[in-house]
């Protein structure tokens, strides 16, 4: 039984995480829209800390018995961080596919600089005539 408690207090634990992650990913997405680059950083640090801290939970996980992993309490608190996992992967998954909207914005934008630095350059460098009008007075 001590076994059961344990699992649960960790389960407990890891919802609590993935609920955290969550809210990370939301930031995530905010971020990525936003284009708020240190934002999007230091919500990915606190991502990978999450991820840590649960591996870390899933370490000390005991085995438990099968008439333990028969128990209720177990079955719905590990149905509770299923659908924890399944929301953050699901917002993971968006913010994936944002960012890599995001990189293609940002290489066209780049691409778009380039061309106007070069058309700038060739400019610079052509002789231009002094200024007339049309009947050659100045």
């Amino acid at each position: 039984m001590a076994g059961l408690k344990r699992v649960l207090e960790l389960l407990y634990r890891q919802r609590g995480v993935y609920g955290a992650m969550l809210e990370l990913a939301r930031k995530q997405k905010l971020c990525i829209e936003n284009e708020d680059l240190p934002g999007l950083e230091a919500a990915l640090g606190g991502m990978h800390e999450a991820i840590v801290e649960i591996q870390l939970r899933q370490v000390e996980m005991p085995v438990l018995t099968d008439g333990e992993r028969a128990d209720r309490k177990l079955a719905a608190s590990r149905a509770s961080v299923e659908k924890a996992i399944l929301e953050v992967e699901e917002l993971r998954s968006l913010n994936e596919r944002a960012l890599v909207v995001l990189l293609d914005r940002t290489k066209q934008e780049l691409n778009t600089l380039g061309q106007g630095r070069r058309a700038t350059q060739v400019y610079r460098h052509s002789q231009v005539g002094e200024a007339r009008f049309l009947d050659r007075t100045k």
